[in-house]
């Protein structure tokens, strides 16, 4: 038995058949419980109905589970909702339920704050402080999925990996949390459904491919320049464009998975004709798709939007070049909850 107490769910299922195996209960309970605890994710011992007195006792006394707590929630015209979570350490992360037609979209994240530090995106302005947990992730997951049942009368149907954080400097813990929400034991969600955003990290990409991942893999590209890209995400220094997309073709061969390569537009820096002609012979590199993005603004940043006009036409530029290119309009900026704009603003 531990010293110091552990979260419960940090165990696989094998090592809870040990602990419980230690306590010289029969081994079918771990499965029950490991239902309780990413099925039902329960947050407290007593809520393990099938699972006898004197073992959940046992357990309490020597581990705790996932602390995730819904501290506040501010919901915009759009009915985009944007929740404060508050983590055992008395820090706060943020997500976000995002509805639209066909859609209800988490978008979660990783770790608290951000190492990454681009430019024209807030949660880097508040600097890095730990990765998040599998559960603790996962968490998120559950908690926004009830508030969406509550709200909308029906549970998420997309997850996307885009909240505060850069998920592939958190690899192993964002790996455990996609395969335990895969599991039928969790959520039985669906890869297809999952989409995982990084500022690109080559070696990080080609770990993903070597691993077959099944899941959507989305570039936060932005700049088609090593120069213009450095401006803007630091991290690009060491990780130039020629590496990434070097990275892509190989995790594409692999996976046979399309790349999404996401263009935040901002004004006078990246949406001319010709940043746009670089983009289309980036993209016929390896299998891909675009997704632009419009800026969101938020305090103490030079960028600005892109013109309506300059949106347009780089889109039509795309179109003609035969990119498959797609306006992603933003939802929840009036909440600070569109992209970006994830600051932790939330005091406790």
């Amino acid at each position: 038995m531990p010293t110091t107490p552990k979260d419960l769910r940090s165990f696989s299922k094998s090592e809870l058949a040990e602990i419980v195996l230690q306590l010289n209960e029969k081994a079918f309970r771990a499965n029950q419980i490991y239902q309780w605890l990413w099925q039902h994710f329960v947050f407290s011992f007593d809520e393990m109905k099938n699972i006898p007195k004197s073992l959940l006792t046992s357990l309490e006394a020597s581990y705790y589970l996932t602390v995730c707590n819904l501290h506040s929630t501010a919901e915009s015209e759009d009915q985009t909702i944007k929740a404060a979570f508050k983590l055992e350490d008395n820090t706060i992360i943020e997500g976000v339920l995002i509805p639209s037609a066909d859609r209800l979209t988490a978008c979660l994240s990783t770790q608290v704050g951000c190492p990454v530090n681009c430019n024209f995106c807030a949660t880097g302005k508040m600097g890095f402080k730990r990765n998040l947990t599998a559960a603790e992730i996962y968490a998120q997951f559950v908690l926004l999925n009830k508030m969406a049942l509550e709200k909308f009368g029906k549970g998420l149907t997309n997850v996307v990996l885009m909240g505060m954080g850069e998920p592939l400097l958190n690899y192993d813990n964002v790996m455990s949390f996609i395969s335990i929400l895969n599991a039928k034991e969790g959520m039985g969600f669906s890869n297809r459904r999952i989409t995982l955003s990084t500022v690109g990290i080559p070696q990080a990409i080609i770990r993903l491919a070597d691993d077959n991942v099944k899941f959507n893999l989305a570039l936060s590209l932005h700049a088609n320049t090593n120069e213009k890209r450095d401006k803007i995400i630091p991290f690009n220094k060491h990780n130039d464009i020629d590496a990434l997309i070097e990275a892509l073709q190989y995790f594409y061969n692999k996976t046979g998975n399309i790349i999404t390569f996401e263009y935040l537009l901002l004004k006078d820096f990246n949406d001319s004709r010709t940043d746009a002609l670089q983009l289309a012979a980036l993209c016929r590199k390896v299998p891909s798709k675009v997704n632009i993005i419009e800026f969101n603004a938020f305090d103490n940043c030079d960028y600005k939007r892109s013109e309506e006009v300059m949106v347009n036409n780089f889109c039509r530029i795309l179109e003609e070049q035969g990119i498959n290119c797609l306006l992603r309009k933003s939802k929840g900026s009036a909440i600070s909850a569109a992209c970006g704009q994830l600051s932790n603003k939330t005091k406790i």
